[in-house]
């Protein structure tokens, strides 16, 4: 009889009795046997979901089969059934896989889930920390297969479990489903060290230390992974003078040797001497057939690159010296074997356009002493063109977190504003056109004069201050085996972990188009809508965040992107437990606030295709100008005073970090002979000039703060920012939409006093430059949803005439209004053509050119119409040309170019022919061409469209030309039934959400939006958190935070959000009255199951939910400030019922 005492959760002994066949845990052989188990499964193995969770393998010891009916597998000495297993059979010798995760429904684990794979779940979770385990026998006393008192810690994707002498082992190679070979006693422990990572100004000497007894440690100073056999043999403390890496395991004989422990000692005064030469690196970075063809000499060698340029460092200003620009931001150490990262012909940095990984270690340096983190992971060269060491010579770092290296993971805090903490895989940009790493120069684009190492940084900071998701990041400096490798930005990769992660659900859930060149399903069938209806905008917007996507590019545009919309972005959608609809984010956008004419609002590559399907949709362009007017007002992300300050605080982030970078990297240009010479602007002060600003110490270049990095800053700060709100400069934002038809010429109200808090009956004034102002106070829009009128300009029928073209004489006069038609032109109506068969074309038909057949493949063609004097050309929102056609043809409104297909690629000539057929079935149906760029050609009274016809063939059967012209225009004199039309001030009585457009000349401006607050603002006097629910006994799906306004007036809760911990704001109008109680709940619906008579504000958001073993809780208010900060553990002081043994 085995006793054993446990606590319940009353907190009193409980003594249990079990009959245990098992007398020696190690040796024995029950009938079945818990034979491998796994508590830490972090991707090794996946259940039939797909899905990384627990599993326990039982063998079937015996020579016949084995029914499990009535087992049951617990990890409670106290509920000797917590899962039953199903009647399952195990053959003889046989192993089952059973799997914890078990998912939850209504608040309840599943017991008897079977996944996609037909795999039975258990419904508890094994901890890796250790604990009771055992299969008990169906009378419910009996452990056929016990582990007590409980079982020892376990490790990230490696197993436990009997190995072939009987003996309880940690497997490496787990072999769920299959016999176990030989593993390991134990695991050790990495070793410890006595000093530190770091920085460093004085000698100091290391000890190495372990937890575990009969162990020797190895270590290297050269960045190699000690071995048994390879490194030194520790035996005394170790002396360090200067910068050195120090890596070190543990060994011991039957045990699993330690992971590699590494640690960076770095001594900055040191680094400011970095020789051209140090000892132990190669000379040069390998060949490259891009630099044999661009070097001169033909010799193909990329020159290596070492050394801090002593005119940078023995001039510098005071207070930006080389140790002040070193220990102004953190720092990254990359460890890794020498000959993995720079050997020619074989290292990841002399074979850049090779997509190589190897083994690494990563520290993260804090220059305040307080501790990052080191983690064992995998490295690469990331990005594209900044891989040609023609293009850069410093490049990109790709790090990626794997079991078979370290954790799977990085857990850390690595960006203080993101609520994420865990990453699967970051970048070190060294920021490519945007950095003096540059080695091709080129007068758009390549251009290091100009570099700021900000410009990708501020587009993902700006796409955030418009209130949408996007990377983050930190700048860092780089050391590489202990040598300083220059400036990066170490950000978020943008893959489908950093979406679960963001914005919910799991990875795979995630239909990605990186780069917009990977499109997939979803994204495929997006585009097969016509948006440019009511119904099709409709449709789409089941696919698109309208307001995500509106902001993605006005930010674009607003910034002058060059090297995009064809790529350089990401879309993303969860297609399977989110609401599908693709939202963009900014990537790789260095070439921006460069160059006034880089806009892109016409191209249609890439993102820009959906860009421009969306733009015909008049629905579509006002949401788009309303998103404008949110961001560019004053106070707006986009605002020239926020915009401004965004730049200057990146910039103030690196006002020091960019000295040891000039020190680095500003001589490449110089350095490398295959570089292009750079060019100087004319005159030397001309801001608008590509070339600006001039490069200081020409001929023999290097690049420092002072002399290029301020100029520039000055001039984004001074000028380039200041001219995109100049109301008087082409170049200004709305100037451009307005010409693009992306914003009304009417005025948009403005509000004479700013959202937030009022006192009540405060008189809020309302102006616009023109136009009546229509108002709402209930959040409905004063414009009713838009109607469409559309006139049909010319139709189908419409008087025609038209002339077979037998030389070149009419030139280009015919397709001039004014060109007299005189002999020869034959008059009829539309569709011109002709057929040689029975049907087809036939009821088409009402101008004969048959005899065209055998003489001439081209056709010219004059349609008179006509445009009302009444008719407001200004409202015109589309023009449309539809086209029955065979083959091909050129259209001209009003002697201008509007449309074609098929037509030659060069100028058309008299006799041209179609470039290929149109097929019968397709051209008898009319086919759509958007003309609307061209409205502007329309004149009141007489026009004319002349149409070049194109057949296939000189001796064709058939051809086919008929137009129609539809002009669509809103119907823009019904506003919102709700709204009111502004007379005086208004004075509110309680809070409300202000929206006002003006309607000037029948066109609505964009929205002006606020929301006025009468009730207390939520603040940490009247505020708390007064409950949590962080780790359910029942169900972790029943998590949630409680808050209770203690004070005697209603509070206001607009605004208040969650900053850490989990993610959840407060809608706009949201309140809590006086001593009253709300929740916010993983799962609402759950908990008002489990618990009646709650008030349930909300869920927590994009998938958080409240750590287990603790963590902040951060509640702020609207202005920011703080609310209170939440701690929370699962150790003591902490009530040990509040983790997970509570009601």
């Amino acid at each position: 009889m085995l006793h054993v005492r446990s606590t319940d959760e009353n907190l009193q002994v409980v003594e249990t009795g079990f009959q245990v066949r098992v007398v020696r845990d190690d040796t024995a052989r029950s009938p079945i046997l818990i034979n491998e188990f796994m508590a830490n499964n972090e991707g090794i193995h996946l259940d039939g979901d797909g899905k990384a969770v627990d599993w326990i393998e039982i063998h079937n010891t015996r020579n016949e089969t084995v029914n499990l009916r009535g087992y049951s597998l617990t990890d409670d000495s106290n509920i000797p059934n917590k899962w039953m297993f199903p009647p399952i059979h195990i053959p003889a010798g046989g192993y089952l896989v059973v799997y914890g995760g078990a998912p939850v429904v209504d608040g309840i684990t599943l017991s008897n889930y079977q996944d996609a794979g037909g795999h039975f779940h258990f419904n508890f979770n094994l901890k890796d920390s250790g604990e009771f385990l055992a299969i008990v026998n169906p009378e419910g006393h009996t452990l056929e297969s016990v582990i007590e008192p409980h079982y020892p810690s376990q490790f990230a994707d490696i197993s436990y479990g009997v190995n072939r002498n009987s003996e309880r082992n940690y497997f490496i190679y787990p072999s769920p489903g299959k016999n176990n070979g030989n593993g390991y006693e134990g695991i050790l422990k990495e070793p410890l060290f006595s000093e530190k990572r770091g920085f460093y100004d004085a000698p100091i000497e290391v000890s190495i230390s372990t937890e575990e007894e009969q162990t020797s440690v190895r270590y290297t100073l050269d960045g190699s992974r000690p071995t048994v056999y390879h490194g030194q043999l520790y035996e005394k403390p170790i002396p360090i003078t200067t910068t050195t890496t120090l890596r070190a395991m543990a060994f011991r004989e039957g045990w699993r040797s330690s992971k590699v422990m590494t640690h960076s000692y770095v001594f900055v005064n040191d680094v400011a001497r970095q020789p051209a030469n140090p000892s132990g690196w190669p000379d040069n970075w390998g060949a490259n057939s891009e630099v044999n063809r661009n070097d001169g000499s033909r010799n193909g060698i990329v020159p290596a690159d070492y050394e801090m340029d002593p005119r940078v460092v023995e001039n510098t200003l005071p207070g930006y010296g080389i140790r002040d620009a070193l220990l102004d931001i953190p720092s990254v150490s990359i460890v890794m074997s020498q000959d993995d990262f720079i050997r020619p012909g074989s290292g990841i940095y002399a074979m850049p356009q090779t997509r190589i990984e190897k083994p690494c270690s990563i520290e993260y340096l804090l220059p305040d002493g307080s501790s990052g983190f080191q983690e064992n992971c995998k490295i690469e060269v990331h990005g594209n063109s900044s891989r040609r060491p023609w293009r850069m010579q410093k490049h990109s770092l790709r790090i990626t977190f794997t079991s078979d290296q370290g954790a799977a993971r990085l857990n850390y805090p690595l960006f203080p504003e993101s609520p994420v903490s865990n990453f699967n895989k970051l970048v070190l940009r060294a920021c490519f056109t945007d950095s003096w790493g540059l080695v091709s120069w080129g007068s758009s684009r390549y251009r290091p004069n100009d570099s700021q190492y900000i410009r990708d940084v501020w587009m993902k900071k700006s796409l955030q201050a418009m209130g949408q998701t996007s990377s983050h990041g930190n700048f860092v400096h780089l050391y590489v085996n202990g040598l300083y490798f220059g400036l990066h930005n170490l950000t978020e990769r943008l893959e489908d972990d950093f979406f679960s992660n963001h914005l919910g659900g799991d990875e795979q859930d995630w239909e990605i188009n990186e780069d917009f060149s990977s499109p997939g399903r979803r994204w495929s069938q997006m585009m097969q809508i016509d948006a440019s209806t009511p119904e099709g905008f409709a449709e789409i917007q089941s696919f698109v965040d309208m307001e995500n996507f509106a902001d993605y590019m006005l930010l674009h545009f607003y910034a002058d992107s060059e090297d995009w919309p064809h790529h350089n972005g990401y879309a993303a959608a969860n297609t399977n437990s989110g609401d599908g609809r693709f939202r963009f984010f900014v990537w790789d956008q260095e070439i921006v606030l460069d160059k006034f004419t880089w806009n892109r609002y016409d191209r249609s590559e890439g993102v820009g295709a959906l860009f421009q399907k969306l733009r015909r949709n008049s629905a579509f362009r006002l949401l788009f100008a309303d998103q404008a007017h949110k961001h560019l007002s004053p106070g707006g992300a986009l605002s020239l005073n926020q915009s401004q300050q965004r730049y200057l605080n990146l910039a103030n982030q690196i006002d020091k970090a960019i000295v040891a970078e000039s020190a680095r990297w500003g001589d490449t240009q110089a350095s490398t002979p295959y570089g292009n010479r750079v060019k100087q602007p004319n005159p030397l002060t001309n801001v608008n000039h590509d070339h600006y600003p001039p490069a200081p110490n020409a001929p023999d270049i290097f690049f420092t703060r002072e002399d290029s990095w301020i100029a520039e800053r000055d001039n984004i700060l001074n000028h380039y920012l200041p001219t995109l709100h100049d109301p008087n400069s082409r170049f200004a934002i709305l100037s451009e939409l307005r010409i693009e038809g992306l914003y009304p010429h009417a005025p948009a109200p403005e509000f004479s006093i700013n959202p937030g808090h009022i006192v009540s009956g405060t008189p809020i004034e309302l102006q616009s430059k023109g136009g009546i102002i229509y108002y709402t106070l209930d959040g409905t829009d004063p414009r009713q949803e838009e109607r469409i009128l559309q006139t049909i300009l010319l139709n189908d029928g419409a008087a025609a005439s038209a002339i077979i073209p037998e030389n070149a004489a009419f030139k280009r006069d015919w397709i001039k209004p004014a060109f007299s038609e005189g002999r020869g032109w034959k008059r009829g109506f539309t569709g011109i053509g002709y057929e040689t068969s029975p049907s087809d074309y036939k009821g088409f038909i009402g101008l004969n050119v048959a005899e065209m057949r055998n003489l001439n493949s081209s056709v010219y063609i004059r349609v008179s119409f006509s445009v009302a004097n009444e008719m407001k050309l200004d409202d015109v929102m589309e023009l449309r040309l539809d086209m029955r056609y065979d083959d091909g043809f050129i259209a001209y409104l009003n002697g201008n170019r509007v449309a074609q297909a098929n037509a030659p690629v060069i100028s058309p000539d008299w006799n041209s022919t179609a470039r290929t057929t149109n097929p019968d079935s397709a051209a008898s149906i009319f086919q759509s061409f958007d003309i609307t760029s061209y409205k502007h050609l329309l004149v009141k009274g007489k026009n004319l469209l002349a149409i070049h016809g194109l057949n296939g063939s000189i001796n064709s059967s058939d051809l086919l030309i008929t137009p129609r012209l539809v002009a669509s225009s809103p119907d823009n004199s019904r506003q919102n039934t709700n709204a009111m039309e502004y007379t005086g001030a208004i004075a509110l009585s309680q809070s409300a959400l202000l929206k006002a457009r003006t309607l000037h000349k029948g066109e609505w401006s964009a929205l002006n939006e606020a929301y006025y607050i009468l009730e207390s603002p939520a603040a940490h006097e009247n505020l708390v958190i007064s409950e949590i629910m962080y780790h359910p006994s029942d169900s972790e799906i029943l998590e949630f935070v409680e808050l209770l306004n203690i004070s005697d007036q209603t509070l206001s809760l607009s605004g208040v959000h969650f900053n850490s911990g989990v993610e959840f704001e407060f809608e706009q109008g949201a309140t809590l009255p006086p001593g009253m109680r709300t929740l916010i709940a993983r799962s609402a619906s759950e908990l008002t199951t489990t618990v009646s008579g709650i008030n349930i504000a909300g869920e927590f958001q994009n998938g958080t939910r409240l750590a287990n073993n603790g963590e902040v809780v951060e509640l702020v208010a609207l202005d920011g400030s703080m609310i209170q900060i939440l701690n929370y553990d699962d150790k003591s002081p902490w009530p040990i019922k509040a983790d997970g043994k509570g009601p």
